[in-house]
Protein backbone atom coordinates (compact mmCIF):
# COMPACT_ATOMS: atom_id res chain seq x y z
CA UNK A 1 0.00 0.00 0.00
CA UNK A 2 1.21 3.24 -0.61
CA UNK A 3 -0.50 6.37 0.76
CA UNK A 4 0.54 10.19 0.11
CA UNK A 5 -0.66 13.33 1.54
CA UNK A 6 -2.66 16.07 -0.54
CA UNK A 7 0.09 17.90 -0.18
CA UNK A 8 2.91 15.31 -1.20
CA UNK A 9 4.68 16.10 2.13
CA UNK A 10 3.79 12.82 3.52
CA UNK A 11 4.28 9.38 1.60
CA UNK A 12 4.07 5.89 3.60
CA UNK A 13 4.70 2.29 2.13
CA UNK A 14 3.43 -0.44 3.60
CA UNK A 15 3.15 -4.31 3.12
CA UNK A 16 -0.17 -6.61 4.29
CA UNK A 17 0.01 -7.46 8.26
CA UNK A 18 -2.41 -10.06 7.20
CA UNK A 19 -2.35 -11.96 3.89
CA UNK A 20 -3.43 -14.85 3.64
CA UNK A 21 -4.67 -15.96 0.30
CA UNK A 22 -8.03 -15.35 0.96
CA UNK A 23 -10.76 -12.63 0.27
CA UNK A 24 -8.97 -10.42 3.13
CA UNK A 25 -6.20 -8.00 3.59
CA UNK A 26 -4.99 -6.41 6.53
CA UNK A 27 -2.62 -3.03 6.56
CA UNK A 28 -2.18 -1.46 10.17
CA UNK A 29 -0.70 2.27 9.14
CA UNK A 30 -0.44 4.95 11.15
CA UNK A 31 -0.82 8.12 9.80
CA UNK A 32 1.87 11.50 10.91
CA UNK A 33 -0.68 13.86 10.58
CA UNK A 34 -4.74 14.71 9.82
CA UNK A 35 -5.47 15.05 5.79
CA UNK A 36 -6.65 13.98 2.57
CA UNK A 37 -4.76 10.65 2.21
CA UNK A 38 -4.42 9.53 -1.59
CA UNK A 39 -4.13 5.57 -1.26
CA UNK A 40 -2.90 2.67 -4.03
CA UNK A 41 -3.38 -0.89 -3.02
CA UNK A 42 -2.11 -3.71 -5.56
CA UNK A 43 -3.27 -7.32 -5.66
CA UNK A 44 -3.23 -10.11 -7.65
CA UNK A 45 -6.32 -11.87 -8.69
CA UNK A 46 -6.80 -15.16 -11.29
CA UNK A 47 -3.37 -14.00 -12.48
CA UNK A 48 -4.17 -10.53 -13.23
CA UNK A 49 -2.41 -7.79 -10.94
CA UNK A 50 -5.12 -5.01 -10.19
CA UNK A 51 -4.18 -1.06 -8.91
CA UNK A 52 -7.27 0.35 -6.55
CA UNK A 53 -7.06 3.70 -5.78
CA UNK A 54 -9.11 5.77 -3.12
CA UNK A 55 -9.01 9.07 -1.10
CA UNK A 56 -8.86 8.39 3.42
CA UNK A 57 -9.93 11.36 5.51
CA UNK A 58 -7.27 11.34 8.22
CA UNK A 59 -8.47 13.15 11.17
CA UNK A 60 -7.37 13.52 14.54
CA UNK A 61 -8.31 10.16 16.95
CA UNK A 62 -10.61 11.37 19.40
CA UNK A 63 -10.37 9.36 22.89
CA UNK A 64 -13.02 6.46 22.92
CA UNK A 65 -13.11 6.97 19.10
CA UNK A 66 -12.78 3.62 16.25
CA UNK A 67 -9.86 2.72 13.99
CA UNK A 68 -10.48 3.47 10.26
CA UNK A 69 -11.18 0.73 8.43
CA UNK A 70 -11.88 -0.57 4.68
CA UNK A 71 -14.45 -3.44 3.72
CA UNK A 72 -12.96 -6.43 2.21
CA UNK A 73 -13.34 -6.68 -1.41
CA UNK A 74 -16.89 -8.07 -2.83
CA UNK A 75 -18.91 -5.98 0.03
CA UNK A 76 -20.88 -3.38 -1.35
CA UNK A 77 -19.09 0.00 -1.57
CA UNK A 78 -16.01 -2.02 -0.98
CA UNK A 79 -13.94 1.12 -1.90
CA UNK A 80 -15.17 3.39 0.76
CA UNK A 81 -13.63 3.50 3.90
CA UNK A 82 -15.45 3.15 6.70
CA UNK A 83 -15.61 3.39 10.63
CA UNK A 84 -15.53 0.18 11.93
Amino acid sequence: MLAVSEDLVDMIHSHPFIADGGPNVQFNMIFPRQGIYRVWVQFQRKGVVNTVAFNIPVTELKKGARKLSLLPSGTANAAEPTVG
